[in-house]
């Protein structure tokens, strides 16, 4: 789950994270990753309030991390998604600092690592003892798992992670089709569904596989994933029913 703004209502008077743990607790699966995505790059016509959520808390290291750590009793089964903050932090190590200091609170940390800055954010993760049960997202944007620069940079990651478990990331709509543009039940014949193959065969092998829906026009809507009623989900997931079929982690 890729929490992008401090409440899930505008007019909720709890805290937010007390809102979002109510959520997480009534979700039936062993473990619940929650995400604060680096990748968001809000513009002036970015939701208000997706805009300060991303600059006060995502962005920001310390706040990041104390956001994570609201969520202490639920590490059992709470799985906090770690970035590399660069470039909106200037902060050195902020994969490593993250790290330091979850660990001791979270038994399982996943580390999503983007194709985009993957050899800036590779380097400090080799300097982590990953644990057991940590894991790696590796988000190939809209690239294809054929493409060259997949096949090198799994090498590197197996390099020094070969025993760590791994997902890929791909995003099955390209950034350029916006939701507003389309019409209910409309199907999406651009969208790229390969990787519910490709991701199980030899040499493009990995072990689990996440495709992403993304669609920056309706951002505010969606990517919270915390929707104010069961007909907003259902909406949004007819309008590709092939594509949302296996929409993995995320409602």
């Amino acid at each position: 789950m890729e929490i992008i703004k401090e409440k899930a209502r505008s007019n909720q008077k709890a805290h937010g994270h007390e809102d979002y743990a109510e959520t997480f607790t009534a979700i039936r699966s062993e473990k619940v990753l929650i995400d604060l995505p680096i990748y968001l790059d809000p513009t002036v016509s970015t939701a208000i309030e997706v805009r300060n959520f991303f600059l006060r808390t995502i962005s920001n290291l310390d706040e990041r991390i104390s956001y994570y750590e609201h969520y202490r009793a639920l590490s059992p089964r709470v799985v906090p998604v770690i970035s590399i903050l660069q470039p909106y932090s200037d902060e050195a190590d902020t994969l490593i600092t993250q790290f330091n200091r979850l660990a001791p609170i979270f038994p399982q940390l996943a580390f999503r690592l983007y194709i985009g800055n993957f050899d800036l954010a590779i380097q400090e993760l080799n300097r982590v003892k990953l644990r057991q049960n940590d894991f790696i997202l590796y988000d190939i944007g809209t690239t294809d798992l054929t493409n060259p620069l997949v096949k090198v940079q799994r090498r590197t990651m197996d390099a020094v992670h070969q025993s760590s478990f791994k997902v890929v990331i791909r995003s099955a709509i390209n950034t350029d089709i916006q939701n507003v543009r389309l019409s209910h039940t409309d199907i999406i014949p651009e969208a790229n569904n390969s990787l519910l193959e490709l991701f199980k065969i030899s040499p493009y092998r990995f072990p689990a596989f996440e495709r992403l829906a993304l669609d920056l026009s309706f951002i505010a809507q969606m990517r919270i994933y915390i929707m104010d009623t069961r007909e907003k989900v259902s909406h949004y997931l007819n309008l590709n029913k092939l594509l949302f079929r296996r929409y993995l982690i995320r409602i």
